[in-house]
């Protein structure tokens, strides 16, 4: 059965970090098209993700640079090679959690 693996992913300096699997989708949930909700954050020293109620962090190579909120822009990456069979959105939006 194939399924869609989700994962966090950072790029620290051209050295590539990933996660272990945050959740799995098969065909029956590709095809609900249901949206998913990710919490994606930054701390001084590392970077959060969260997904259905899993936690990860992933440690940030830039850990002295200030936390400045247009550094976000166009930094969305839904991994692979080739165009995604379906529409990806995103929204940036920087508020206390």
């Amino acid at each position: 059965l194939a399924v869609l693996e989700v994962a966090a992913y950072a790029n620290n300096a051209g050295v590539h970090l990933t996660s272990d699997v945050l959740f799995t989708l098969d065909a029956a949930d590709l095809e609900a098209r249901a949206p998913i909700r990710y919490r994606v954050w930054r701390e001084a020293g590392s970077y959060g993700f969260e997904a259905r109620g899993r936690v990860v962090m992933l440690p940030r190579r830039c850990a002295g640079a200030p936390l400045d909120p247009s550094a976000w822009a166009g930094a969305f990456y839904f991994g692979g090679t080739s165009t995604a069979p379906h529409e990806i959105t995103a929204q940036i939006r920087e508020r206390a959690f």
